[in-house]
């Protein structure tokens, strides 16, 4: 549920929710003029744009790390991805948060990071859209991967 509410299509679908659940209220209070069958046909339209603004992160949290980590087997092995994974080694990432049951974290650096396993808000993976440096070091804090040594010198 944090990722979810971490994110802003999140926290949207909670208004929509709370929006829903005041003018159920008004209707058994009374103090609403809607008919059922008119809130029924809201109900359905505001359930569904909740459903769309949250149905990628509810996938996220039903699929197992591993196989979400998996589809970027291929991208990490060129010398690009090598260096994001050295640096997200060292001191220069600051780890605000990490959630390891839903697989999130915040970073802070010049400003404040949202990273999954799949996506970051950084300016580099909305560029590339491959691993950043924040996706490197999340995936290491689970667990998922190893990162090299900053310090090894071949």
């Amino acid at each position: 549920m944090r990722l979810i509410l971490s994110s802003k299509k999140g926290k949207l679908a909670l208004f929509l929710l709370i929006i829903v659940v005041l003018a159920f209220i008004n209707i058994l209070t009374g103090a609403s003029e809607l008919s059922t069958s008119q809130f029924s046909c809201g109900l359905i339209i505001y359930l569904l744009l909740v459903w769309l603004l949250i149905k990628n992160d509810i996938r996220y949290l039903k699929t197992p790390a591993e196989e979400i980590w998996k589809k970027w087997d291929p991208c990490s092995s060129s010398e690009h991805q090598q260096r994001r994974m050295m640096r997200a080694n060292t001191s220069d990432i600051t780890i605000k948060e990490i959630d390891k049951e839903n697989r999130f974290g915040i970073f802070v650096g010049d400003r404040t990071y949202r990273t999954t396993l799949e996506s970051c808000t950084c300016p580099d993976f909305k560029e590339r859209k491959l691993p950043c440096k924040h996706m490197y070091r999340l995936a290491s804090e689970l667990g998922l991967i190893e990162l090299p040594d900053p310090d090894f010198k071949n």
